[in-house]
């Protein structure tokens, strides 16, 4: 067990800003349960672990991956978050290989702009709890490895492939439902063709004109007549329609 350097630190906290991991290719992953599911689904993209000196299960970590073991302070000056745990890894970006999907039997989302991380790492863990095995996004929303992201996917951006691409760069066939989540659109429950791509816009301003041009239908999630609340929550919407398109 090592202890970290001031060039180490230096370079671990640069990671906490998006234009440093891009250019180390790099992350970081924190708590036991994450940096425990990266161990067990894809330990090859771990370079080290850091732990602070209150860390009780030592004895359980691999020995063929460094370790450093830093105090408290030091720690938490490494944290991203809030109430920083008591573990992290330094992880290398990854891919995950792609599983072609038939949207003409399968349905996916098209995430439109998506700016609050933590939307979209609860869309990620719902993508991943209902087998969609790829989620495509506009080159504008968050990124994926954004720490709320990561934490809200609470490990499912380690399973579900993140595609970011412009719409019209999908290519897809004509015989493709596209449909759109928006307040004036058909019940989802009237719904019979349960299949294609399914776009979420952003949360503030919907989703953008240039990409309702290609929407063939909107849909939408029916509210109580007694309801006064404008509008759900974009990752909400995104759990609703997909328990329902499931269903088929």
């Amino acid at each position: 067990m090592s202890i970290l350097s001031k060039n180490q630190i230096k370079f671990i906290k640069s990671l906490h800003q998006k234009k440093y991991r891009q250019e180390h290719q790099m992350f970081l992953l924190e708590g036991e349960k994450l940096v425990n599911e990266a161990l067990r689904d894809k330990p090859e993209i771990i370079d080290c672990l850091i732990i602070n000196s209150s860390f009780k299960n030592k004895n359980t970590l691999p020995s063929h991956i460094p370790i450093y073991q830093t105090d408290e302070s030091i720690f938490n000056s490494l944290s991203q978050l809030t109430t920083p745990p008591n573990i992290m890894a330094v992880c290398k970006y990854f891919e995950i290989p792609s599983k072609p999907i038939n949207l003409q039997k399968q349905f996916t989302f098209y995430l439109d702009n998506i700016n609050d991380p933590g939307n979209f790492g609860t869309i990620i863990r719902t993508c991943d709890w209902f087998g969609i095995t790829e989620l495509f996004c506009s080159p504008q929303c968050v990124d994926v490895l954004n720490p709320k992201s990561i934490q809200a996917s609470k490990g499912s951006f380690l399973r579900v492939k993140i595609t970011y691409t412009k719409f019209e760069n999908l290519n897809l066939p004509d015989a493709v439902n596209i449909y759109a989540a928006h307040m004036k659109g058909k019940n989802i429950f009237e719904i019979t063709d349960k299949t294609g791509l399914i776009i979420l816009g952003n949360e503030a301003n919907g989703i953008s004109t240039e990409l309702l041009q290609f929407v063939k239908e909107k849909i939408s999630i029916p509210k109580h007549p007694d309801s006064h609340t404008e509008s759900l929550n974009v990752a909400m919407s995104a759990a609703i329609i997909a328990s329902q398109f499931f269903k088929s």
